[in-house]
C-alpha cells in the first residue's frame, strides 16, 4: 500500500463512504470569525466618522481567522505567520474554494494587504460581502469535517484489495493515517502515514474531502 495507490482509490467513482466516526477536525479559535463580521456589521450602522475604518479593521479579522480555521484542517501548522496569499495557495490544492468567490477576494486584494485612513464606502461594503461568502462557502468543512472516515469499491475489481480503507485526518500532526482492514474489521493489515510534506499528501486530503462532504 502506498499513497499512489490510495490516491486512484480515493478518485475512483465507485470508492464509497462505507463508515464514519463521530469525532469532529478541531478547528476552533478563540474567536469565532463570523463575530467578526457581526462587529463590522455593527460598524457599519453606527454615525461614526471612521467607522469604515474599524469595519474593515473587523472584515480583515474575519477573513483572517477563517483563513486559520482553514489551515488548521488542513494540517498547515502556522510556528511563524503565514501571508493570506499562501493561505489561498493551501486553499486551491484541496479546491475547496470556488473560483468565482477567490477571483472577487483577489480584485480586493489591495484592501487585504494594505491599511487605508479613509477607505471608500463601496469597498468596504463590499469587500463585507465577499468575506460573508468566503465564510458561508467554507464554514461546513471547518464545522463538519470527520476525523476517521472508512472507504470501500465494490465496483472496480483493480481495488479489491483496498476495500475496507480507514483514512484519519490527524491534522494536529500534519499527517494523514490511512489503514487496510480485515473483512472482519477487526484487525490492520497495514497502516501508511503521509504526511504534510508528501508529494500526494493535498491531493490525498483533496479527494477524501469531497468524498466526505454530505450535507
Amino acid at each position: 500500500m502506498d499513497a499512489k495507490n490510495i490516491l486512484d482509490f480515493l478518485k475512483d467513482e465507485g470508492t464509497i463512504r462505507c463508515a464514519w466516526g463521530y469525532e469532529l477536525v478541531k478547528t476552533s479559535l478563540e474567536t469565532n470569525p463570523k463575530n467578526y463580521l457581526e462587529y463590522a456589521e455593527e460598524d457599519l450602522n453606527t454615525n461614526l466618522t471612521h467607522k469604515y475604518i474599524n469595519a474593515l479593521s473587523n472584515i480583515k479579522r474575519a477573513l483572517d481567522g477563517q483563513a486559520d480555521r482553514l489551515m488548521k484542517l488542513l494540517g498547515v501548522q502556522q510556528k511563524r505567520t503565514i501571508g493570506f496569499p499562501k493561505k489561498l495557495e493551501y486553499l486551491q490544492k484541496v479546491e475547496i474554494l470556488a473560483p468565482r468567490i477567490l477571483n472577487k477576494i483577489n480584485r480586493h486584494r489591495n484592501l487585504v494587504e494594505h491599511d487605508y485612513n479613509n477607505p471608500k464606502q463601496e469597498d468596504v461594503e463590499d469587500f463585507f460581502d465577499i468575506v460573508s461568502l468566503f465564510i458561508s462557502s467554507t464554514e461546513w468543512y471547518v464545522e463538519n469535517t470527520i476525523r476517521l472516515v472508512e472507504y470501500n469499491n465494490e465496483e472496480n475489481e483493480d481495488f479489491q484489495m483496498y476495500n475496507n480503507i480507514e483514512v484519519t485526518v490527524d491534522n494536529e500532526n500534519s499527517q494523514l493515517l490511512i489503514r487496510r482492514l480485515k473483512p472482519n474489521l477487526k484487525s490492520c493489515i497495514d497502516e501508511l502515514i503521509v504526511n504534510i510534506n508528501d508529494s500526494n499528501y493535498f491531493e490525498i486530503l483533496k479527494f477524501h474531502l469531497k468524498k466526505v462532504e454530505f450535507r
